[in-house]
């Protein structure tokens, strides 16, 4: 896909990337924050008296000596629109729903741009309503700034477009991991780590949520 309408993040590039680094230090911290959008998304369905399936799936491509190549996390809840989306990719925008005093863990959005600046680059594909939108989110290191691109809105997009997302609304955040300093387990030690972490087990012990783990050594 060709991103068009590149623009700058809509704020001082420094504290972006500071936020970043100090955001998420190693790949458990990046699962953690957009698992935690997964499930603040289905809640959002909850409240409304909307049923989903809650499902969340975590692909991770582990090379030898346990480098991360790439991952992604994938939901199938309310998805975005165009506008959403675009707010979503601004720093300190109100996304989540916490700030309209819903039960949801998030504050503002936090943690999906970080986890892509702190972790490389990363694209979003998000699905509502039969609309495909997506970003592209990177920082550009000849100009020390965050960016974001922006692909025209599909409508009725094909099976082939739909980055898993078979049928109905859902989102796919997927991460090119180019920080050196990123390690991951093996499976069975990075397994136990997102079902043990404290912010995550009253996600993956929910009856209402299926947390998928695909691990991939390459």
């Amino acid at each position: 896909m060709e991103f068009l309408e590149v623009h700058e993040l809509p704020i001082d590039s420094r504290i972006v990337k500071q936020s970043a680094q100090a955001t998420i230090r190693n790949l458990i911290d990046a699962v953690v924050e957009l698992i935690t959008n997964c499930d603040d998304s289905y809640r959002r369905l909850e409240e409304q008296g909307i049923e989903a399936n809650g499902r969340i799936e975590i692909c991770v491509a582990r090379q030898k000596g346990g480098k991360c190549e790439n991952f992604s996390v994938r939901d199938y809840a309310e998805g975005m629109t165009r506008e959403e989306l675009q707010e979503a990719v601004k720093f300190g925008g109100a996304t989540s729903g916490f700030e309209k005093g819903r039960t949801v863990r998030g504050l503002f959005g936090r943690g999906l741009k970080e986890s892509i600046i702190s972790l490389g680059e990363g694209e979003i594909y998000t699905i509502k309503d039969n609309a495909l939108n997506a970003a592209k989110i990177w920082w550009d290191e000849n100009e020390n700034k965050a960016k974001y691109g922006l692909i025209g809105e599909i409508l009725n997009p094909p099976i082939e477009k739909r980055h898993g997302v078979k049928e109905g609304n859902g989102t796919l955040v997927a991460i090119n991991v180019k920080n050196e300093k990123i390690r991951v387990p093996e499976y069975d030690n990075f397994k136990r780590q997102i079902s043990d972490h404290y912010a995550l087990r009253g996600i993956t012990s929910s009856d209402k949520r299926e947390v998928f783990l695909v691990f991939g050594d390459i």
